[in-house]
């Protein structure tokens, strides 16, 4: 049995998982109950910093003499398996897709919420300046693993979208994919699909932002090259956002780590390695992956300084991504 064709998670008495904690387990372990990690400055700024403030209607808006520039945003959204765990609320049906065991989930998901709120905000936001064609945002969203490709595989769910009225039904509907998680966490394929993504973006004073939304730590055999694929991005002038929900990364990296350490005991049983040929052993590709306890790892690098926000589960998701979206990728100025 190859690799690629082992499905580690098909176990009697549990769901497919994904990518976090306990990701290949179907369960969640306990959470510590301090205060969450955020790396990214939320605050509003002054107005000559050239950021929008929030008004009184929860708005970005700019004082006086400068005008809203809008943003390209693409939601790089992570659908593993382990958000069955994580984001599926409720859990009510189980079915089958092949080999493979899935969850399917009764309601809307956190995800789908943060993407739809943030969708109204820009929308409103390109409302107040609709004759200014910088002022009007435009949304791409991504998805990865894929039903079909469960360790690297993604999707374009939805190409640049400007954000309309008329546009919106068929945005929440495309979002429902985030009911039906599968498979492992490649972080490749995540920033894969974001490459593609802003190869058709508008060259324009428009920010460039990425937006990972994620509930854990990438599965990837080659962590180094996930990070030269996070570097290039960056390169290309596009900002990459990491938001993490179910925990911190450093809560989650023992268990990650056993989870990691599982897989590789089953890979080497059917003859290969988990991880690529690059690394000289097993512990070399977990350092990679996982990092020292409290350095936040692959996903850490990903996102790099400054731009990576750990929450304890989806329930503040939509909030957040909401306000890191109006506060940080949106800008005022006196074009």
């Amino acid at each position: 049995m190859t690799v690629a064709s082992f499905k580690p998670w098909l176990l009697l008495s549990t769901i497919i998982t994904g990518c976090s904690s306990a990701k290949f387990a179907g369960t969640m372990p306990e959470r510590a109950a301090e205060t969450p990690k955020l790396q990214v400055e939320m605050t509003s700024p002054a107005p000559t910093s050239g950021l929008p403030i929030m008004g009184t209607n929860n708005q970005p808006s700019c004082s006086d003499g400068l005008k809203l520039t809008g943003v390209q945003l693409a939601f790089i959204v992570d659908n593993s398996g382990s958000n069955s765990n994580t984001d599926c609320p409720p859990r009510s049906v189980q079915g089958i897709l092949g080999a493979d065991m899935f969850a399917s989930c009764g309601g809307p998901t956190a995800r789908e919420k943060a993407i739809l709120d943030t969708y109204d905000m820009l929308a409103k936001a390109g409302v107040q300046a609709a004759s200014d064609p910088l002022a009007q945002s435009r949304i791409a969203i991504a998805s990865f693993p894929t039903r079909t490709d469960e360790r690297a595989g993604w999707q374009t769910q939805l190409n640049w979208q400007p954000l309309t009225e008329a546009a919106k039904p068929g945005v929440t509907n495309t979002v429902r994919f985030t009911r039906s998680p599968v498979g492992y966490t490649p972080y490749a394929a995540a920033l894969t699909a974001a490459t593609n993504v802003f190869s058709s973006a508008a060259k324009d004073n428009r920010e460039k932002v990425a937006v990972l939304i994620s509930d854990g730590q990438a599965t990837d055999a080659n962590p180094s090259s996930v990070e030269a694929q996070a570097e290039a991005l960056r390169a290309a002038g596009v900002k990459v956002y990491v938001v993490i929900y179910g925990g911190t990364l450093a809560e989650m990296a023992d268990s990650h780590v056993k989870q990691m350490t599982r897989l590789q005991e089953q890979a080497k049983a059917s003859g290969s390695n988990w991880y690529a040929s690059n690394f000289t052993s097993f512990d070399d590709y977990l350092k990679a992956l996982v990092g020292n306890k409290g350095e936040g790892g692959l996903a850490a690098k990903v996102a790099g300084a400054g731009r990576l926000i750990e929450l304890k589960s989806a329930d503040n998701l939509a909030v957040t991504i909401r306000n890191l979206v109006a506060t940080q990728a949106i800008k005022c100025s006196a074009r």
